[in-house]
């Protein structure tokens, strides 16, 4: 995130008084330190926030994408609701994210894509890849009514 979409702030509270020398919110690339040390985390949604306490690293919370559900043993559902001003993404009906939409105002073709990216930003390449596959049972596209607010 950057202030390109206004001012970002975050907010921390404890039960108790703590020793904090310094906080770092911690996202993609290769993680170098702490409970993660050598996993690589999504850029945009896999994150750790952390304390030092004078002589360690500290957990504040976490968020990884992959802990999210067990994508291979059951199906999702997933929606988008783009317009002119938002992105709305859903999993499993529940609203999931939202972004603003500085980038697509008209009509595009939808992608669904396992692709293997060469800026290796979602983790090494392995093995580890072969024989897997992403199953899609059906897809459905709504167009809103000009006017429409619902």
């Amino acid at each position: 995130m950057s202030e390109k979409h206004g001012e970002k702030f975050l907010e921390l509270s404890w039960d108790k008084s703590h020793e904090i020398g310094a906080i770092q919110f911690i996202n993609g690339w290769l993680q170098e330190h702490g409970v993660d040390k050598g996993a690589y985390r999504n850029l945009i949604s896999d994150y750790n926030i952390e304390y030092h306490d004078g002589e360690n690293w500290q957990k504040i919370t976490s968020y990884n994408a992959a802990n999210v559900a067990d994508f291979s043993k059951e199906f999702h559902t997933y929606g988008l609701e783009w317009d002119k001003d938002y992105f709305n993404f859903y999993f499993d009906g529940e609203l999931y994210y939202t972004m603003r939409n500085d980038v697509c105002f008209s009509e595009t073709t939808m992608l669904f894509s396992l692709a293997i990216l060469k800026a290796a930003i979602a983790g090494p390449v392995s093995d580890d890849i072969d024989g897997t596959s992403m199953a899609i049972d059906w897809v459905r596209y709504y167009t809103r009514k000009e006017n429409s607010e619902d």
